[in-house]
């Protein structure tokens, strides 16, 4: 009868990360709703613990973290910079109840789990700040303000860069392509603004860099749909100026590829955009030959 509350609690204990790598499978395959339904049981669970209820904010944390992940792609950009915030929030609550437990726990094993936590903590706070801005950044291009939306994507990749540069080998595998993207943005908005085919062309390289460093078929089929569209907005740039049909042509061939590379990785409003600016270029070629 002594141990029954012990035992109780190592079960608990067990549910819960159960929970934790099924959230992280979720994750992996771009699941955010499950995986934050994940990490929302393991917090339930873990707070009924004696031992371990102190985990439980920054799992938390993570189910936050998940819910603005899926908001960020469906595009509510608002509501997904509320759970970005809410989740940094957790992550510095967290970090402080971590800080205080690992004085107290004499396991040496457990220990080494609340440090990891801890400088994980820190990790997925600056991540929250760079998702925010990517988010803000996503508010200013709608509003049609690309320069501000270009500043934005660029402290966005200046935050992921340097989480990059302290974070373990995983998170530098898994910025990496986030950080061309961002930078890829930065550019192709400033492109935008300052109508130059020469940053078009710029931002097209480093969404190449982007598919190039990405793990799955989804952002690397969407790195190479953007870089499709700005090497096509680069052509068309070009034409608008020149009127030469040579470089109309590539500009069409490049916007097809885009269109349909958008539609493969499940983009299709972007496909719908792109065959939208298609016809503007043709527009520009009936207005030429009604000349």
């Amino acid at each position: 009868p002594h141990f029954v509350e012990f035992f109780q609690d190592y079960a608990i204990y067990m549910k819960a990360w159960s929970e934790i790598e099924r959230a992280k499978h979720a994750h992996k395959h771009e699941e955010y709703v499950a995986a934050m339904e994940h990490y929302e049981e393991a917090a339930k669970l873990l707070e009924r613990t004696k031992l371990w209820s102190y985990l439980s904010s920054n799992f938390l944390a993570w189910a936050f973290l998940e819910q603005a992940e899926d908001l960020s792609r469906k595009e509510s950009s608002m509501e997904s910079i509320k759970a970005f915030q809410k989740a940094n929030a957790l992550f510095k609550e967290a970090k402080g109840t971590l800080d205080v437990q690992s004085s107290r726990i004499e396991n040496e094993d457990e220990r080494d789990i609340i440090e990891r936590l801890i400088k994980a903590s820190d990790i997925r706070q600056t991540y929250c700040l760079g998702r925010v801005a990517v988010e803000e950044a996503k508010i200013h291009d709608s509003q049609g303000d690309h320069v501000s939306s270009s500043e934005r994507y660029g402290s966005a990749a200046e935050t992921f860069k340097k989480i990059s540069e302290v974070g373990p080998e995983q998170s530098r595998r898994e910025l990496k392509p986030l950080t061309y993207l961002c930078l890829a943005w930065q550019k192709m908005l400033m492109a935008e603004a300052k109508a130059s085919p020469d940053m078009y062309g710029e931002a097209a390289e480093l969404f190449k860099k982007a598919k190039e460093h990405s793990f799955d078929q989804k952002t690397s089929l969407l790195a190479l749909a953007n870089s499709s569209f700005c090497k096509a907005l680069q052509a068309g740039t070009e034409f608008e100026i020149t009127r030469d049909q040579a470089i109309y042509s590539t500009a069409k061939k490049c916007m097809e590829a885009a269109a349909n590379h958008y539609l493969k990785a499940g983009f299709e409003a972007a496909s719908e955009y792109a065959k939208a600016t298609q016809l503007l270029f043709d527009a520009y070629v009936y207005m030429d030959n009604a000349k």
